[in-house]
């Protein structure tokens, strides 16, 4: 009996211990699998975008970050009233928000969900990844805008019928997915009633950017385009900044805004928004834990970045052709600002030297003025306020503004050099026969222009850099198209750095060629 229970002690034993093992078999080969096969490519822990994540992170945990938004966008809100940021900073663009984070200027960026997803499907952010913030947080409804109350009515029939039709939904098919066609369709346009002019950004993808062919492309372009063609208008596009968006339709000049603007209380104050047509959410971009650098590849390095930024941000799409327009708009504005500004220079400088003060105090209100401007807020007021109801080309305005502040500079600049020469000199021509202006002519405009030289080559040169915010009022010079060019290619630095050097090269150049004539003209001065 003993032997027996004996026996079966030791068969319980055995099936015990056996149970114990196969528990902890199973408890190591689910360990295994959970932390193998993230890693094996079959079960990955991905961020939102589906791109691999370190791990799952919740858009909570990044409250009181210091966060990235575009200026002029909502996002801003969202930072400060859900994110509580410690500290918000402002970009132009998404692509420098993005930036900012990757570069650990900014520990989080605030922008639209499928942009975003856009943008790191064809960047470089290996190294980040990007956190959903659900809907019932944050969600925004899209809208055109305008100020004329009547055209938004029209708009809303409109865009009631392109909802029943199902072409709102053959729009959103053609632009709003990865696998889209993002191809305009062919509209045609009636042109009999005028034309619509609607403003946008042109750098927003796949809203309203530039596309291939040169022409800009995207849903809120399909959008406008068939809004005119109901209407039996043509229409024409005006690009700038997205923050300049709702002050040049508030000016007069552009009839709508369409670039995808979500509709918020402190807007509708200011413009009229139509009837929604889609509803999006928002993400957060943030470093991964722990970032997947990969290195060792073939053909990296310099070279292979510099081939790679050439073929991508020029070659590709004939992009360099932006590059050649945007050169040809920011020289014509800069030299037809400085010949302007020295016509204009000269005669202030001329009330400058009159003794009497009728003719000085006009003209020290006029340099107090421009000088306590800012160059922006001066071209702003001149193109939204001074001409805010005309249709005058921007570029025509940019040339008064700058060419405005030449003069008030070059006016200074030619006074002070001719206080340099010495008066004896003057009377000694004076005595020897010579007329006033027979004086000024031979003896004083000599010497001044020696004097004036290096003041007035260094104004050029600030106002070919000075030219680069004029994308603030429509218009697409060399900085301009830089930020068009990022806003497809999504590359933070090539655009940047090849706009960069046309800019030095240009100044270069010409400060050579200005330096040439310059010393032709004093040589046959000083030979008469």
């Amino acid at each position: 009996m003993e032997s027996g229970a004996g026996t079966q002690a030791g068969g319980a034993d055995g099936a015990c211990w056996r149970e114990i093992m196969l528990k902890r078999t199973c408890i190591i080969l689910f360990l295994a699998v959970a932390v193998t096969l993230p890693f094996a490519g079959i079960f990955p822990v991905f961020a939102a975008d589906g791109q691999r994540g370190d791990k799952q992170r919740d858009w909570e945990d990044f409250k009181g970050k210091t966060t990235a938004v575009m200026t002029g966008s909502v996002y801003d809100a969202i930072a400060e009233d859900i994110f509580d940021a410690s500290e918000v900073l402002y970009f132009a663009n998404q692509t420098d928000a993005f930036n900012a984070v990757k570069e650990g200027k900014a520990e989080i960026a605030l922008y639209d969900d499928y942009e975003t997803m856009l943008a790191f499907m064809g960047g470089d952010y290996d190294d980040m990844e990007i956190i959903s913030i659900p809907l019932d947080v944050v969600h925004y409804e899209k809208a055109v805008f305008s100020t004329d109350q009547p055209l938004i009515d029209k708009y809303d029939e409109f865009l009631e019928g392109i909802r029943s039709d199902g072409t709102l939904d053959a729009m959103g098919d053609r632009w709003l997915y990865p696998e889209s066609s993002r191809e305009m369709p062919d509209i045609d346009l009636g042109g009999g009633n005028g034309t619509l002019t609607v403003a946008t950004s042109g750098t927003r993808v796949p809203y309203s950017y530039v596309g291939d062919d040169g022409e800009l492309a995207g849903f809120e372009i399909e959008n406008a385009t068939r809004f005119a063609a109901y209407l039996g208008m043509d229409v024409k596009f005006e690009t700038m900044e997205f923050a300049g968006l709702i002050p040049f339709v508030l000016s007069g000049k552009a009839q709508i805004g369409a670039n995808w603007v979500s509709i918020t209380p402190e807007r509708a104050e200011s413009v009229i928004f139509s009837k929604p047509y889609y509803t999006t959410g928002a993400c957060l971009v943030t470093k991964k834990l722990a970032a997947q650098a990969e290195s060792g590849e073939e053909g990296s390095g310099f070279v292979a970045w510099l081939k790679n930024g050439i073929q991508k941000n020029l070659v590709q799409e004939n992009r360099w052709k932006l590059i050649v327009n945007g050169l040809g708009v920011t020289l014509t504005i800069s030299v037809s600002a400085l010949i302007a500004g020295t016509i204009l220079g000269c005669f202030v400088c001329f009330l400058l030297v009159r003794r009497t003060r009728w003719a000085r105090i006009p003209v020290k209100i006029y340099n107090a003025i421009i000088h306590g401007l800012p160059m922006v807020v001066l071209l702003m007021v001149f193109y939204y306020i001074v001409f805010g109801k005309s249709s005058v080309s921007p570029i025509f305005v940019a040339i008064v503004a700058f060419a405005l502040v030449q003069g008030a500079n070059i006016g200074v600049i030619l006074k002070n050099a001719i206080d340099t020469v010495d008066t004896v000199q003057i009377e000694a021509a004076r005595s020897i026969g010579y007329t006033a202006f027979g004086a000024f002519r031979r003896v004083t405009l000599p010497q001044a222009i020696k004097v004036a030289l290096p003041g007035y080559l260094n104004g050029f040169v600030e106002l070919v850099k000075g030219t680069a915010i004029v994308g603030y009022i429509a218009i697409q010079d060399l900085s301009r198209v830089g930020d068009i060019i990022r806003s497809r290619t999504y590359d933070a630095y090539f655009p940047i750095m090849f706009v960069a050097l046309v800019y030095l090269a240009i100044i270069l150049i010409m400060v050579a060629v200005f330096k040439l004539i310059i010393r032709r003209v004093t040589a046959g001065r000083v030979t008469e």
